[in-house]
């Protein structure tokens, strides 16, 4: 009965349905843990602590065993914290650790706390323990190296020594992605530009290996690459490449697609001649396909090709398959992008294959212009255009 009660507080559209059938709930079955805990997401989303630390406390003492005791204080207090209740969830993490001491992750969660509490010096000290704790147990705390890099960085101002930190991330981790973004980020205010550069290049990496990514919090690292490449590099062609792949997680963002076009027309004026190589497949092969109207499931087929592609980058037959469905679908700037990204690093065989496809894309691109009078647009696309046939 207890379950039923929670199933239909989960489907109940109202505050106030929900806050009674979770009562009826805890009623009729005061020692189950899911509805109490149900209740207590509620009540702290209610701006109700007291109501929300009365649940908590009913589950410590239904807890047996320290292990359980501290689990039931850990999570209570990430709940308080994602609340904004920093001070209730220093005291909380602090009565988890009374049962498991050298737990890591609840050592980085009190240091979280204190951190946004404004205690920053004996938050920098915890969390240093905590990624020594991770290490000497065998499971590196990386989520505890990123948030130690970050206050090392924005409440110290020690960015070498979050760069160092943020070093110690190897690729492949969860945490990867906002380590190599914030190295670069840190390496640019410290003006090693270079560093910064590399950094974003495998940050870059990093998404396109990903065979499941944020698609928006990875887009928006690239979008900052970008800039730093436009900007500070000056680098429109590195910029080009990192918004080629934001521009593939994200086809339909417009700021993605009006800051790709704005970086493309700049690296049109500047692009080097492409001399086309002798077609090594067939005839039929290297020639663009002729624009038609898509197929009915070119967008679940787009999607999964360029899903294909992040976890197998070097798959030329994938990414020529692809270019093609993009052809058909009109996606014109997301395949220009493909194509620009692909022609950098393509030689022999890719080379003569896409070379006519990206002559094709840039001459729809050229009329799109010219039908909209943007005409310094039309004009730099005609000339890369040139310089390609």
């Amino acid at each position: 009965a207890a379950l039923a009660y929670l199933r239909a507080s989960e489907v109940s559209e109202t505050v106030r349905d929900k806050v009674e059938l979770l009562d009826h709930a805890v009623a009729r079955s005061p020692a189950l843990e899911a509805p109490r805990w149900a209740r207590f997401a509620l009540r702290l989303d209610l701006a109700d602590p007291k109501g929300a630390m009365a649940d908590a406390e009913h589950l410590e003492a239904a807890a047996r065993g320290a292990h359980l005791r501290h689990e039931v204080w850990r999570r209570a207090a990430e709940g308080f914290l994602a609340c904004g209740h920093h001070a209730k969830a220093v005291t909380l993490f602090e009565r988890s650790l009374r049962y498991m001491p050298d737990n890591p992750t609840a050592v980085a969660g009190l240091a979280r706390s204190l951190l946004l509490a404004g205690r920053t010096g004996r938050a920098l000290d915890l969390m240093a323990r905590a990624v020594e704790l991770g290490e000497r147990k065998g499971k590196p705390a990386y989520d505890a190296v990123l948030t130690l890099a970050r206050a090392l960085a924005d409440s110290a101002g020690d960015l070498p020594h979050a760069v160092a930190r943020l070093r110690s991330i190897p690729a492949g981790e969860p945490e990867s992605l906002d380590a190599r973004g914030l190295e670069g980020r840190y390496r640019e205010a410290l003006g090693d530009l270079a560093g910064a550069s590399i950094a974003f290049a495998h940050m870059r990496d990093t998404i396109e290996l990903a065979k499941e990514i944020d698609a928006p919090r990875a887009a928006a690292w690239l979008v900052e690459a970008a800039r730093f490449e436009r900007s500070i590099k000056k680098d429109t062609l590195a910029a080009q490449r990192h918004l080629a792949v934001a521009l593939q997680l994200l086809p339909r963002d417009a700021k993605v697609l009006a800051l790709f076009r704005d970086v493309a027309v700049e690296a049109a004026s500047s692009a080097p001649a492409v001399h086309p190589q002798v077609d090594p497949f067939s005839a039929e092969a290297s020639r663009p396909p002729e624009r038609e109207r898509g197929r009915p499931n070119d967008e679940e087929l787009a999607q999964a090709l360029s899903d294909r592609l992040r976890g197998d980058p070097a798959n030329a037959a994938v990414a020529i398959e692809l270019a093609d469905v993009l052809a058909r679908l009109g996606r014109d700037l997301e395949l220009f992008a493909l194509l620009s990204a692909r022609l950098e690093d393509a030689t022999g065989d890719e080379h003569a294959v896409l070379v006519p496809r990206q002559i094709a894309v840039l001459e729809r691109l050229v009329s799109d212009a010219r039908q909209n009078e943007r005409h310094e647009e039309a004009k730099l696309y005609g000339d890369v255009l040139a310089r390609l046939r």
